[in-house]
């Protein structure tokens, strides 16, 4: 994988269920790149909505591990269950927290395959192996949120340098 850095922000917290997003330097953040790329895309219109509508959704009752496919890849989700072909990765953190990358046209039987998916994948999977290990370390918490104290957010060591950057 190339090198890539950036760094974990909060996307938006609604209710208790908060949604961080990975910004690399310089771009937009990753779900926002998701989100420009497929909200006027006629062919992927419904898979779309469906994703957002699973994430609004979550907001509300809390993550629902049956609307992931079941890909037995670390802990690297991929939005929606069922006949899609629109993919999300996500990194469900706990019931009410959701790590949203990128994603796109899976064109291949296996992520691994696919030009389209891979790069956000292996992202997703390099970032998810770090982010464990730093929290594991003490090296990111949770943290009562500066403007909501009914909200705790990630803390600590959110810049992050993933794949080969030496």
């Amino acid at each position: 994988m190339k090198c890539t850095k950036g760094k974990i922000i909060l996307y938006q917290a609604i209710g208790r269920f908060t949604i961080y997003t990975f910004k690399v330097s310089g771009e937009e953040n990753c779900f926002d790149q998701f989100i420009n790329k497929f909200e006027n895309h006629s062919q992927y219109k419904k898979e779309f909505e469906t994703i957002l509508a699973v994430i609004r959704e979550f907001c509300k009752r809390g993550i629902d591990f049956r609307k992931f496919r079941l890909n037995g890849e670390k802990t690297v989700e991929a939005l929606l269950a069922g006949a899609y072909n629109l993919r999300l990765y996500c990194i469900p953190l706990g019931t009410f927290e959701l790590l949203v990358g990128n994603g796109d046209v899976k064109t291949a039987r296996r992520v691994q395959d696919c030009i389209n998916c891979k790069p956000h994948w292996e992202l997703m999977v390099a970032l998810e192996a770090e982010l464990m290990s730093r929290i594991q370390n003490s090296e990111i918490w949770r943290d009562e949120s500066e403007n909501r104290k009914d909200v705790e957010v990630l803390a600590g060591q959110l810049l992050f340098e993933l794949g080969n950057c030496d």
